[in-house]
């Protein structure tokens, strides 16, 4: 019998973008392993538990179907950290475009009114 697995997800990753909508980004690494995946949101840090469902011939040994299943999932969180820096740059960018459009606008006015 081959023990579960579980990853601690950090605390800066949205889960329902691990998950997915209606678990389109964790059915399908559940699926192509053989594994059951269930994220746990009631544990500090919330994890993701890994375990297989049952022995199924066509699929490699278990712990291979697991670590393989946990190498997704790990390049998922991983992904989406990337995604998330990368949303936070393009927000402090935009952020920054705006206060200087704003200086400028506030500035013209007072050009106009004097």
């Amino acid at each position: 019998m081959t023990i579960p697995i579980r990853i601690d997800i950090p605390q800066y990753i949205e889960i329902g973008r691990l998950i997915g909508r209606e678990g389109h980004k964790i059915k399908p690494i559940a699926e192509r392993t053989g594994t059951s995946i269930h994220v746990n949101t009631n544990t500090k840090p919330a994890k993701v538990e890994i375990k297989i469902i049952n022995q199924i011939n066509s699929f490699p040994p278990s712990k291979n179907r697991i670590e393989e299943a946990r190498d997704q999932i790990n390049k998922l969180i991983k992904d989406l950290g990337i995604e998330k820096s990368n949303r936070k740059s393009q927000l402090t960018h935009t952020s920054t475009l705006i206060t200087h459009n704003n200086h400028e606008t506030s500035k013209r006015l007072g050009e106009m009114l004097h």
